[in-house]
């Protein structure tokens, strides 16, 4: 009951307060309307501003987007390019190396041939140039050469043959007989 009493009273003030607010007068009355307008013209500037922020919140965040986007591609762009230079990089040092060993084999050959030449092995030149050939020959299995093995059968990837001899015995067929010039390989290429 008490609760009843309480809604009734609140009831009762609120509907006063009205009565109080209601303009009174002509000019009161044209006062109010007058604000209401007002406020109502705030109302609808305060949406379309609310729209115009809003299309520009949204091109930004395409903008952004967008930007990331851009970036991604970049990135991964200069990540293709850091390959792509490593790798050529890599090519043109394996072509420089590969030119020069071109360049110095028939250098090395000729210190063979040299060696081939001197009848005593006990010889001091024989011993000096047989020492600058192994070194020489070091320098150039660090750039890569590598022999072909001239024993064994003939292989026509590797091999290049000068002439055919005839072999009595059949295991002997097919099989190299003497190397006339040694033959390397430089990165599995003849």
């Amino acid at each position: 009951r008490r609760q009843k009493g309480a809604d009734a009273d609140l009831h009762s003030k609120k509907e006063a307060s009205r009565k109080n607010e209601e303009p009174k007068t002509i000019e009161e009355k044209a006062s109010f309307d007058d604000g209401f307008l007002k406020l109502k013209e705030l109302c609808t500037v305060l949406e379309k501003e609310k729209e115009e922020l809003q299309k520009k919140k949204d091109a930004l965040e395409a903008d952004v987007t967008e930007l990331r986007n851009d970036l991604a591609r970049s990135r991964a762009d200069f990540h293709n390019y850091k390959s792509r230079t490593e790798r050529e990089r890599t090519r043109d040092r394996k072509l420089a190396a590969e030119k020069s060993v071109e360049l110095l084999i028939p250098v090395y050959d000729n210190l063979e041939r040299t060696m081939d030449s001197i009848d005593f092995h006990d010889n001091p030149i024989y011993k000096g140039v047989s020492m600058v050939r192994r070194q020489f020959f070091g320098v150039l299995l660090e750039l890569g050469l590598e022999k072909i093995p001239s024993e064994g059968a003939f292989n026509p990837e590797f091999h290049e043959a000068i002439g055919v001899v005839e072999v009595d015995d059949p295991e002997k067929d097919g099989q190299i007989i003497e190397e006339l010039q040694r033959g390397f390989t430089l990165g599995g290429r003849v």
